[in-house]
């Protein structure tokens, strides 16, 4: 089910805080040996994940995407002699691997500043062993307990920052992207590319924590729909969910709807002559669902029920005529004989999402549903 069974039914009424977690870090090592550097030769460095924790909801894989995505926001954020190169060569390279390149391709650059040529791409990989004098700069994967406001503590070694600060965002980048499978490989890209379109332009990014919006807006890319239930062949909607409302008369509704959902989801109340609608939103993942009753008096159930799921651009598969039909024929099948099930799709512009508390531009399926007296 995709968004109202997962909103199951919940007494808590009070939401606490989730509490702050680490969930994976990254150290990159970079050699700075002087001779080997003034030779011309390939600089080197070492590239080490650790789990912290485990993300509620993001396999390691795409937890990887998500730490180097932000730490490539972070390096934009400060590193102003780099940031509009930075940015362009990370916005060619991602669109590349959004298009099914197997690797993430970065093309050759020296910087040169203060009569000296500081090489930043390419570095090769190597073993402890290789490595003579490193920096080490270590990102780490930060958020609440629940999986949502993902950001990174970075901390970064003195000196020679024109040369490293740049690669340490390449690196990892370009590591990772070897060992990705085809679909996550693509997930990068598009998260990469999903960050830079926040962006608009590379100035944009010297705003403090602008890596953590940006990447706000691209965190979707990394939903897997099959294990988060935003599966959209899967009935969208649950007969037990349904009987809940129908069962209300409009005050017993207004007693109870905030039940209606999970703890965790941030519920946002929109009072009606005709009955209140109840939106909640889950931060962590994008996404939203809105009930909304209509009720002629205060003592009959509802006449109608409309339940709107709100996604982010991205989370869905490409809607077509016949998957419409199809997922309203699997929840008119899940609902029985008692229900009419009438589905509608539409899509919202960013300002819109914007006033539901989401972050991008959002899918909407929604459902209209009346019941057989």
């Amino acid at each position: 089910m995709i968004a109202i069974t997962a909103c199951l039914v919940n007494t808590a009424l009070e939401v606490p805080p989730a509490e702050p977690a680490d969930y994976l870090r990254l150290e990159i090592r970079m050699d700075t040996d002087a001779p080997r550097l003034l030779q011309g030769q390939t600089p080197t460095a070492l590239v080490r994940w650790q789990t912290l924790s485990p993300h509620p909801f993001l396999a390691t894989d795409r937890a990887r995407i998500a730490l180097a995505a932000l730490l490539y926001g972070r390096i934009l954020f400060a590193h102003e002699e780099t940031r509009a190169e930075l940015f362009q060569r990370v916005q060619r390279a991602a669109e590349k691997l959004a298009d099914g390149e197997p690797t993430f391709p970065v093309e050759r650059w020296r910087l040169q500043a203060g009569g000296m040529s500081f090489p930043i791409w390419p570095w090769r990989i190597v073993n402890p062993t290789e490595l003579k004098s490193p920096k080490v700069y270590i990102a780490t994967l930060i958020g609440r307990e629940d999986g949502s406001r993902l950001s990174i503590q970075l901390d970064m070694a003195p000196g020679l920052e024109r040369m490293l600060a740049p690669a340490s965002a390449l690196i990892p980048l370009v590591t990772l992207s070897k060992e990705l499978d085809a679909q996550d490989r693509r997930r990068l890209g598009n998260v990469l590319r999903a960050m830079n379109k926040y962006y608009g332009r590379a100035e944009a990014s010297a705003q403090l924590f602008s890596e953590v919006a940006a990447f706000s807006l691209a965190q979707p890319f990394l939903v897997d729909p099959t294990k988060s239930g935003f599966e959209a062949r899967e009935a969208i909607l649950s007969k037990k969910d349904a009987d809940f409302i129908f069962s209300r008369t409009k005050p017993e509704w207004e007693r109870d709807s905030a039940k209606f959902f999970a703890t965790g989801w941030h519920i946002k109340e929109f009072p009606s002559d005709q009955g209140t609608a109840i939106l909640a939103t889950d931060p962590a993942r994008g996404i939203g669902v809105m009930v909304q009753p209509f009720y002629r008096n205060d003592h009959d159930p509802p006449d109608a029920v409309i339940v709107r799921n709100l996604f982010p651009v991205g989370i869905l598969l490409p809607m077509t005529d016949e998957l419409k039909k199809e997922m309203q024929a699997t929840a008119q099948k899940d609902l029985g004989p008692l229900y009419t099930v009438h589905l509608i799709y539409s899509s919202t512009g960013e300002k819109e999402a914007g006033a539901l508390g989401l972050t991008t531009r959002i899918e909407v399926i929604e459902f209209v549903l009346t019941r057989k007296n």
